[in-house]
């Protein structure tokens, strides 16, 4: 049964937290006491075959003091709604990434089973030699290439929990390039404002870079932006605690940082960005869509990435 979100009843059951963890092949998903973080109801597992959006409970009598009390034996349809649209997005995407791995483990235990390979013997033999043939002609071709360096671990900084994220971007798109054509990364785009962007959009503002954020809606938007005025004002306050920044310097960075970051739900805007990030649902066809449009926005020099976790970027 599908009911339209404006059709759905306004007064719950039951509202609580609700999380989400992986026991071997199955989802495992417990509703919590919103205040307490107490377990209300006895935990309630996914098979990894099983509907995500048709949540399959144990049919059971309903009361207004808790979740639904299990009855063995027998079935029922029980809608889940999220207050915030991300939200749902978000359990979504953790019920699929599990789904994959599932099926990824099953898929390489089957050939390891129906096509074993012959383990192959590498090392140096006693008396062997190696021959190295260098192609001058292609070393000579770029008399100054850049060096390769593996991405920079984080460096300590008493500004922002920033992670280094400035060389570690400037890093992806060194390699990305020759060391003739690396674009200067200036306006990153972010679109997709759940629970990833919102962090990738909070890591690019913090490192400097001018960010548009892309929502599909208003209301997506200004969660994930009140999402990150959240975050920072989260970090500052420890910092503050730590003596490491003035309540005076941390509005001053607050409010520099939000100031980089400029909303909108017009895809069209991201067209000046270097760097264009996806966080948007897990799903090929819609992302192949999306980066098919994206390639008509985005001027030829721009970078087009994903934040993708459980899809094979080759796709």
């Amino acid at each position: 049964m599908c009911r339209r979100a404006d059709s759905w009843p306004k007064d719950p059951v039951w509202t609580g937290r609700l999380v989400i963890s992986s026991i071997n092949d199955a989802t495992q998903i417990q509703l919590r006491d919103p205040k307490t973080g107490t377990i209300r109801h006895s935990r309630i597992t996914f098979e990894h075959q099983s509907s995500v959006l048709g949540a399959l409970f144990a049919a059971c009598p309903i009361s207004k003091d808790g979740p639904p009390a299990v009855t063995k034996g027998r079935h029922a349809f029980i809608g889940i709604a999220f207050e915030d649209r991300n939200d749902a997005f978000d359990f979504n995407v953790a019920i699929d990434d599990h789904q994959n791995e599932v099926k990824r483990e099953e898929h390489a235990a089957t050939e390891a089973v129906t096509n074993p390979t012959v383990s192959k013997d590498f090392s140096l033999k006693q008396g062997q030699t190696i021959k190295i043939k260098l192609n001058k002609k292609e070393k000579d071709s770029d008399s100054n290439p850049a060096p390769v360096q593996p991405l920079a671990a984080p460096s300590a900084s008493k500004q922002s929990d920033n992670f280094g994220q400035s060389s570690i971007m400037q890093q992806v798109a060194r390699r990305a390039f020759s060391s003739k054509t690396i674009p200067e990364i200036t306006r990153v785009g972010m679109v997709g404002m759940g629970l990833m962007g919102h962090g990738i959009a909070q890591t690019a503002a913090t490192a400097g870079y001018d960010v548009i954020a892309v929502d599909t809606n208003q209301k997506g938007l200004d969660a994930g932006l009140k999402r990150i005025e959240g975050s920072l004002e989260k970090i500052h306050a420890r910092q503050i605690k730590k003596g490491d920044l003035t309540e005076d310097q941390a509005k001053d960075l607050f409010v520099s940082i939000m100031g980089r970051i400029h909303g909108t739900i017009d895809k069209k805007d991201l067209a000046p960005c270097d760097l264009v990030i996806e966080a948007i649902i897990e799903d090929t066809d819609i992302k192949k869509s999306f980066y098919k449009e994206l390639g008509q926005i985005v001027k030829p020099s721009g970078i087009l990435a994903s934040n993708t976790s459980s899809l094979p970027i080759g796709d």
